[in-house]
């Protein structure tokens, strides 16, 4: 088990300020007292403080409240969806100025649903969800990435760290499918996501999971891999409000292969061109290795350390947020602006070029909203947003551009050439012409910019002049986003020395190619309208909707087809007595990508709960302060990638030669042939839980157990290949079933409050059905396991010299040539011979066990927040440069290639022989696959609110500061690459991060 430290120290300036900041005292005549939310450290405004006596004050915008000579020495401070505390005014000096956090309280706190917010204490589905001022200060642009080990069911993995892009894995309760559409649906505001690459981390107010059918079955042919809605925030009722955002980030990579120097290399590969021919010459001399090692020849003989040469220690990041809001009855208003540079980690020439050929990133976000009451019954919302962000490439723009570089990084070995020669050439060599420094500086620039914008209507109109509790409500949403990249290409020459020492130019300097278009380009169309019925008889609640929408998208770059989904929904909650919960609801949809006579599906869901707290033999229970029992089953669905599988298709094919001058002629063959039963996926999902709170509110939790059987999964090439055509049949089937838990405990010692809290989640999915071949042995099949499991050979032992190679099964399908120190691999069927019959499942890419511990104190004005997220039972598999010693004959080796297969070694070696020309010990195999799982401290963040009187002095409402780290320890069984991104992509990153939010 490795563990991975910081090496990092905080400047002396950072401690200074804390302390200064920390010690900060200043005298006021008024007792007053500021409010926090105890999860994102922002002020509860309206939060009632009462005494014995029962005189009744609110806190202000601000959070705070001024006791008078009036009050009695104990109050009360109570708010809606929080738990009450009391705060002791006897000794008024001690408590003069101080900060007093609410906890809020779980089951009584609103959540978002489709198309509904809903008392979470009455959600009979299975749901989860965080604030946004949870995750507003952690590092990064994409938010999503944020979200790792905060919530049971979602497992998201960040993949790299590449500027502008972050991208991530993001799962809600594992796999749901082995078809092509596995990706989670995303809706901002209830509305489509177009982009939610790098939505401003302030901007975001809520972020709910909807996990199983009872939760999501409303949004119809996109509900089974579960929906993520984000909402933004809006303006709320009040005088003018700005806040002020502000963080500088420093970021260094996680892990990066650390390459053997010059002499280590040379002595390998001497070592490996003799196992394969012991008559062969060195290719190294002693005198060569020796001058390696010396660095007496740095051009004849270099030592150039490639990654740390052109890949910086650490880069910075600078973030801005302001937002203003505020309004009254009538008009409620929210206007919000951010900047975002990351300045990239690639050590370029700044002073080479007039522009940059660094990987970074700019972002400008715009967004703002109204909120207006037109009449007694009408209300209007009008919100829009707008992005622009630009990424910088060097040489030509792609969406991998990083790895390009980071190939030739990994694949040069020390001692090829200096990257400048002594008379300031470019270096090169015919083995290796692309020179990291040319690559970086003398290629070019590539740009890609993001223009996006979003613009949304909401309406409601109250009908209960006319039928009680009923109402009209729609929305009318419109995006467009296009990708637009300009490429200014050239290329450069590069300088070698020949036999006779005389310089040889390849290649020529060339000017700029200039080149641009749109890459993409989308138009979204999102309108729904709908009908609902909400009130109360006496002790029954009906809550009733029904809705007709449409979403259409217009691929305007490209020429695609347009994307039409449109049908009707709808829902019923129905309440006794507010413990007895019914819920039902339903979609029928349907798309263009279906047969035109079958193109809607119905897919319903049902729901029950009980809050058996709300009975009378557990009412006002000293211990179990609150238990609700539920229950869901329904049919999600999940649409197809492709149109147009239910027609038949033909092509040109061979040429076919007629007449004494044989004419050619071409031919039309069929390429696929149509399936009329081409439809959705249906996923029958349940689901059973239980949410309790105890001990007077300080422990909650949920516990869910699921069920998912999924079927008319599309299987490509459902026929023998004889056949001569494509055909996809809607036959696959697969089962995913899990449990997840949650829990939290929040206590409270006089004025220090803590909370500890865990999720973990477990699920296991396998393919029933995905009309494989007959297969000879059991162990061949990949059908009865997870989607994702990887399958080869099984890794028995190494070779050793003792072995009589022709007394063992014989390898030589895999390798013609095989000798001690390379592996051997287990035959499974006992034949004799090792091939595809001995292939079976070796590891499993796609994590079964996601879990989080979170913990957290606030005392006084300081605040503390700890995370740490992990994952199990999951696998990587290690191949390519940096893995492999001399891949491809010109590959780099590492300090594990050190610990190779020698005469003597027997089974004690951590590496194979080393070899320059034998596949053996590459072929796909369970030697290769490595344990994955991991536990990384993921964030901490440390904060200090100021006192109410400094503040009022500089004319601020609320003032924090706050020190923060992201990815800063993880353990696992990987020595050298991050378990989580994936190999040459620009690695994950650890960030140190200061910064403050301010309210004016």
């Amino acid at each position: 088990m490795k563990v991975l430290m910081p090496d990092i120290s905080i400047p002396k300036y950072i401690t200074l300020c804390m302390l200064f900041l920390f010690s900060a005292t200043l005298s006021a005549k008024d007792v007053s007292v500021r409010i926090l939310d105890a999860r994102t450290k922002k002020p509860v405004s309206n939060a009632e403080v009462k005494n014995k006596a029962d005189i009744v004050t609110q806190t202000d915008i601000n959070g705070i409240f001024v006791a008078d000579n009036s009050q009695a020495e104990i109050v009360s401070v109570s708010a809606i969806g929080y738990l009450p505390i009391h705060v002791d005014l006897k000794e008024k000096e001690n408590v003069k100025n101080s900060i007093y956090y609410l906890t809020p309280d779980y089951f009584a706190e609103k959540t978002q649903l489709l198309y509904e917010t809903r008392d979470r204490k009455y959600v009979t589905g299975a749901v989860s969800s965080i604030k946004g001022g949870e995750v507003e200060n952690v590092a990064g642009t994409n938010r999503l990435n944020s979200l790792s080990g905060r919530m049971a069911g979602l497992d998201v993995r960040q993949l790299n760290g590449l500027p502008g892009s972050e991208a991530s894995s993001v799962r809600i309760r594992g796999i749901h499918t082995f078809g092509s559409m596995q990706n989670v649906t995303y809706l901002v505001d209830g509305h489509v996501a177009a982009d939610i690459r790098m939505l401003d981390p302030y901007d975001i107010e809520e972020v709910t999971i909807l996990k199983d059918a009872a939760a999501a079955v409303l949004y119809g042919l996109k509900s089974s891999n579960g929906v993520i809605l984000i909402n933004t925030k809006k303006g709320k009722k009040g005088s003018l409000k700005v806040n002020f955002n502000t963080e500088m980030t420093m970021q260094t990579p996680l892990k990066l292969f650390k390459f053997l120097d010059s002499h280590q290399y040379a002595t390998l590969y001497n070592e490996a061109l003799l196992n394969d021919e012991p008559n062969a010459n060195p290719l190294y001399s002693e005198e060569d290795i020796a001058l390696y090692k010396s660095g007496k020849s740095p051009y004849s003989h270099p030592n150039v350390d490639w990654v740390d040469l052109f890949l910086k220690d650490q880069t910075l990041m600078q973030r801005y947020n302001l937002d203003i809001s505020g309004g009254s009855e009538t008009a409620k208003y929210y206007v919000a602006a951010s900047y975002v540079h990351n300045g990239g980690i690639f050590n370029i020439d700044e002073g080479l070029n007039t522009y940059n050929t660094n990987s970074a990133v700019d972002v400008l976000n715009l967004h703002g909203n109204v909120d207006l009451s037109i009449s007694k019954n009408l209300s209007v919302f009008v919100d829009i947003k707008a992005k622009k962000d630009k990424r910088n490439a060097q040489g030509y723009y792609s969406a991998s551009f990083d790895q390009s570089i980071l190939n030739q990084l990994y694949r040069m070995p020390n001692n090829v050439y200096q990257p400048i020669t002594y008379n300031g050439m470019v270096s090169g060599s015919s083995t290796y012409p692309s020179n990291p420094y040319g690559l970086l500086n003398k290629s070019g620039y590539g740009i890609m910019e993001t223009n996006y914008i979003s613009s949304t209507v909401d309406f409601k109109y109250n009908l209960g002049d006319f039928v009680q509790g009923l109402s009209l409500f729609g929305n009318f949403g419109f995006q467009s986003y296009a990708d637009i990249v300009t490429n200014r290409v050239k290329s450069f020459s590069y300088y070698s020395q020949n036999s006779s020492r005389n310089w040889i130019q390849t290649g020529t300097d060339s000017q700029f190619t200039l080149g641009g278009s749109y890459s993409t380009g989308y138009r979204f169309f999102d309108h729904m309208a709908g009908l609902n019925y909400a009130r109360y008889f006496g002790k029954h609640y009906v809550d009733a909707s029904f809705m007709v929408n449409r979403h259409q998208t217009n691929e305007f770059v490209g020429g695609g087809i347009t994307d039409t989904y449109q049908g009707i929904k709808g829902k019923l909650a129905y309440r006794f007595a507010d413990r007895y919960l019914v819920d039902l609801a339903f979609a029928r949809e349907g798309s263009n990508r279906f047969p035109k006579a079958d193109r809607f599906g119905f897919f319903p869901a049902a729901s029950i709960g009980w809050i058996v707290s709300e009975e009378t033999f557990l009412k006002d229970n000293d211990v179990l302060n609150f238990l609700k029992l539920r229950a869901s089953v329904g049919t999600t669905g999940n649409t197809v990638s492709n149109y147009f599988d239910y027609l038949s298709a033909f092509g040109t094919g061979n040429t076919v030669y007629f007449g004494t001058t044989a004419v050619g002629m071409s031919t039309l063959t069929q390429t696929k042939l149509g399936s009329k039963g081409i439809t959705w996926e249906e996923n029958t999902k349940q689901n059973v839980g239980l949410d309790f709170s105890v001990f007077n509110n300080r422990l909650t939790g949920s516990v869910d157990v699921f069920n998912e059987d999924v079927k008319h999964i599309i299987i490509a090439g459902a026929v023998s290949t004889m056949f001569g055509a494509d055909l996809y049949s809607p036959v696959g089937e697969m089962n995913n079933k899990g449990y997840e838990v949650q829990l939290v405990w929040n206590d409270r010692i006089d004025e220090l409050s803590y909370n500890i809290g865990l999720n973990y989640g477990f699920t296991k999915n396998k393919i029933l059905n995905q009309m494989e071949i007959d297969r000879e042995y059991p162990w061949m099949y990949r059908t009865g396991n997870p989607y994702g499991s990887t399958f080869g050979y099984v890794f028995d032992r190494y070779f050793t010299e003792d072995d009589d190679l022709s007394s063992l099964p014989d390898q030589s399908l895999i390798s013609a040539k095989y000798q001690a120190g390379d592996l051997k691999y287990k035959d499974l069927n006992n034949d004799g011979v090792i091939n595809d019959m001995d292939i079976a499942k070796i590891g499993n890419t796609y994590p079964e066990i996601n879990y989080g511990v979170s913990m957290g104190m606030q005392y006084k004005g300081l605040d503390l927040a700890i995370l740490f997220q992990g994952v199990a039972n999951v696998d990587t598999y290690l191949s390519g440069d940096g893995d492999w010693a001399f891949n491809n004959k010109t590959g780099n080796v590492t300090a594990q290639h050190l610990g190779r297969w020698q005469p003597g070694s027997g089974q004690n070696a951590t590496y194979p022989r080393l070899t320059l020309t034998s596949t053996n010990n590459t072929a796909t195999s369970s030697y290769w696959m490595k344990d994955a799982s991991f536990l990384r401290l993921k964030n901490v963040e440390i904060g200090y609110t100021l006192p109410v009187t400094w503040t009022k002095r500089v004319k601020l409402s609320r003032a924090r500061v706050f020190l923060s780290g992201n990815n800063l320890i993880t353990w696992d069984s990987l020595d050298y690459k991050d378990p989580e991104s994936y190999d040459n992509r620009y690695p994950n990153v650890r960030s140190f991060s200061l910064g403050a939010n301010l309210s004016f």
